[in-house]
């Protein structure tokens, strides 16, 4: 059984991390920049067609739909493996694609939201101490990890 949050990486070396589970490498560079690109958007599903686009842009958009297919069950059975309940980590329909916020931790997202919180709070040890723990969260820079996710320009 996987801890409660997937913990991604995606400033520095793309990982995800579920207590002893650690996944660095990925079976295509489609699925790391699926996972990159899901990550960033929590709780919001992405239309099929316009992932499928972004990932396979040369490819006849049934092919890009089937590709899509494939990659998000990889993706599934890497974040969503036996025992864990189908669904509670990837929110899929025919529609669109998306991460779950409750079951998911970017450190991205984590980043940003620490960095705006401390350069807009008006309380000077209070914007010392976010920075503080922003800088703690940054591992290198966005996407600095796999090359193909740098080149894509998904992040």
């Amino acid at each position: 059984m996987l801890g409660k949050k997937w913990e991604i990486r995606l400033l520095g070396n793309l990982e995800a991390r579920n207590g002893s589970t650690l996944i660095q490498r990925f079976s295509t560079k489609h699925i790391a920049i699926l996972l990159a690109y899901l990550s960033r958007r929590l709780d919001h599903k992405i239309p099929r067609d316009q992932l499928a686009d972004l990932l396979w842009p040369d490819s006849e958009p049934d092919r890009g739909r089937q590709r899509l297919r494939v990659a998000l069950a990889s993706l599934r059975g890497h974040l969503e493996p036996l025992g864990v309940a189908p669904g509670s980590v990837i929110d899929a329909d025919r529609e669109g694609i998306g991460l779950r916020s409750q079951s998911c931790l970017v450190d991205a997202n984590e980043f940003w939201a620490k960095v705006n919180l401390g350069l807009s709070t008006t309380s000077q040890p209070l914007a010392i101490e976010l920075l503080r723990v922003a800088d703690k969260l940054y591992q290198g820079p966005f996407g600095s990890g796999p090359k193909c996710i740098r080149s894509q320009g998904f992040l």
